[in-house]
């Protein structure tokens, strides 16, 4: 029963107890997905490192089927036992390791405003490979863990990821953007990411092209 858990109440889940097995399946979490990525490379016979598994992450999400359609489209490209290069995912995949929301984020966190214009820029001009949406989202993600590590900032690196649900790598990010924004810098950001997500779903906001939303946020976002 895809997509949806069937009702406790169903008068399908009886007869399914008593003469089969019932599997409940919950959706996997953000710090699973990682080893879930390297465990199904392996059975494609790739071997990936953690900055394109990352890169996956980002763009792919928690959809299981989507990643293992990618990781197949990957084996049949990369030589069975290549590292698969982020090239490689922005070559066969058409995810740009350059331009992505994850470089996206680590250069808000930077405060590298040359290189963050640059991708809104990529992004403005690339709309439906960044559905404003999508990035959006992402970004909202990003600055809830960021919001979350300024609580356990004093704890090391593994444990402050294992307590805000994340992962060690993006936990890199998020120190250096503790360095470099106030504490309350996250919330006025989560305030403006919530505003632009109803704008991009075209609450209060006539025009027709979303993504230039994007630019005028970012300029709001480094003056938070």
């Amino acid at each position: 029963h895809k997509y949806k858990k069937i009702r406790a109440n169903s008068k399908l889940l009886k007869p399914v107890k008593e003469q089969g097995i019932l599997l409940v399946a919950d959706k996997i979490k953000e710090q699973q997905l990682p080893g879930f990525i390297q465990e199904a490379a392996r059975n494609f016979k790739l071997n990936i490192p953690a900055d394109a598994v990352d890169l996956l992450i980002q763009y792919l999400g928690t959809d299981l089927a989507k990643i293992e359609k990618q990781l197949e489209k990957l084996s049949l490209n990369v030589e069975a036992g290549n590292a698969v290069t982020t090239a490689d995912i922005e070559k066969y995949i058409g995810i740009s390791k350059d331009y992505n929301v994850f470089e996206f984020s680590s250069a808000i966190a930077q405060r590298n405003i040359p290189k963050a214009f640059k991708i809104v820029e990529y992004f403005i001009n690339n709309p439906k490979e960044n559905n404003p949406i999508m990035v959006l989202g992402f970004l909202y993600a990003f600055f809830s863990k960021a919001y979350a590590y300024q609580m356990v900032k004093s704890k090391p690196d593994k444990e402050a990821a294992a307590a805000i649900g994340s992962n060690w790598y993006q936990v890199q990010d998020l120190k250096v953007y503790a360095r470099n924004y106030p504490p309350d810098h996250s919330e006025k950001v989560i305030d403006l990411l919530m505003e632009y997500d109803l704008k991009a779903k075209g609450v209060d906001y006539p025009g027709s092209d979303k993504s230039v939303l994007l630019k005028e946020l970012l300029f709001k976002m480094l003056a938070a």
